[in-house]
């Protein structure tokens, strides 16, 4: 029972403390800012759209113009638009992927050597 109840204090504490926004220690546990995580998640959503952008801009355009070129012809196949989407994102992973590990393994390196700065 002593320790149900010291649980539910340092539970009441922790809300408390997250209500303030402040990090602070308690019995072992860390609290991160709101702040703080509303920056690294607005980072991490920016660098995956980075990341993801050639790609799928590229099958995108792709995709378009075989779907333009399907109405100015009839052809109505969908195998039509699959192979050059297909091959469209292969090449594109294979121009711009040592740019997209770049900058996933730079957002990476900044955030695993920024974690004490965050606590």
């Amino acid at each position: 029972m002593k320790m149900l109840q010291e649980a539910l204090a340092v539970t009441n504490k922790l809300r408390r403390m997250v209500a303030r926004r402040h990090a602070w220690r308690v019995v072992g546990v860390v609290i991160v800012g709101s702040d703080a995580v509303l920056q690294l998640v607005s980072q991490l959503l920016w660098n995956a759209l980075l990341i993801c952008a050639p790609v799928l801009a590229l099958t995108l355009l792709v995709g378009l113009l075989i779907s333009v070129l399907q109405v100015v012809t009839q052809v109505q196949d969908m195998s039509l638009t699959f192979i050059p989407k297909i091959v469209t994102a292969v090449v594109a992973l294979t121009v711009f992927g040592p740019w997209m590990l770049r900058t996933l393994l730079k957002y990476a390196t900044d955030l695993i050597s920024n974690i004490p700065a965050y606590f």
